[in-house]
């Protein structure tokens, strides 16, 4: 919802900056007859650019939408949607680590809950943890802490699970992703209590998860954008058929 008011307000802003910069424009060139008539063609024809301009966006941005779909759909033949009775709604894991989750043992997995927001969730025996830490080839990236709560981070049979989500966790995960060398996993309270080294596996759990994960954000994000360009087609045509704010006519009326 963030990201969709952040993309509406900057579509307004460069709507309303184009218009504005187009009226300075007229005012400072309308001297005389003709120059005025010039003005005024100039500043149709400068509306009409912006038409074009706008139309092979929506072009793009279309092509960029169905190739997406297709992607996702191709991705989603590869997951499974799980409705566990234990768990408050369902959530998407890769086919391939649904037996194994969830989590039993010391290890880590990645899902998408019902809402689509990627999910790391670690676990480890004997020992308390409230945060975890990657790291590769000198680089380190540490989450955020999750108090004990029963509800992201809780306790049964000496076996601690947190669940991990947001911007932080998101970091991680495209870390995962894109870090060819041996990934070490740390999970610490105040201080490391134990660090693995992450399996191929996991690292293909998270890294596929957070891809589909962030197809889906760039779908949502363009099927909002689309209709938003539409709106500032319709907009300029509006200002470009008004007749009162032709240059000539305002030149007339002085």
């Amino acid at each position: 919802m963030k990201t969709k008011s952040i993309l509406l307000f900057s579509l307004s802003i460069s709507l309303l900056s184009l218009l504005s910069l187009l009226s300075l424009s007229f005012a400072s060139c309308a001297s005389g007859n003709k120059d005025g008539e010039k003005a005024k063609a100039d500043y149709q024809q400068s509306l009409q650019d912006s038409i074009k301009a706008i139309q092979a966006e929506i072009e793009s941005a279309n092509q960029r939408l169905e190739s997406l779909r297709d992607s996702i759909d191709q991705s989603l033949l590869n997951f499974t949607t799980v409705a566990n009775p234990r768990e408050v709604g369902s959530y998407i894991i890769l086919t391939s680590a649904k037996k194994n989750y969830p989590l039993s043992a010391t290890g880590i997995a990645a899902r998408l809950d019902e809402s689509g927001v990627f999910q790391l969730i670690a676990a480890l025996s004997g020992k308390p943890f409230n945060h975890i830490a990657v790291s590769a080839a000198g680089q380190s990236i540490e989450s955020d802490v999750v108090p004990r709560d029963q509800g992201l981070n809780y306790q049964t049979d000496q076996l601690t699970t947190v669940m991990f989500s947001g911007r932080v966790t998101d970091s991680i995960a495209a870390f995962i992703a894109s870090t060819p060398d041996q990934i070490t996993l740390s999970y610490r309270q105040s201080r490391e209590v134990k660090s693995i080294k992450l399996s191929p596996n996991d690292k293909e759990l998270i890294s596929r998860t957070f891809m589909l994960y962030k197809q889906r954000c760039q779908l949502s994000l363009l099927e909002h954008k689309i209709p938003l360009l539409h709106q500032k087609i319709n907009l300029i045509r509006v200002h470009l058929d008004n007749k009162d704010l032709a240059p000539s006519d305002s030149i007339q009326s002085k």
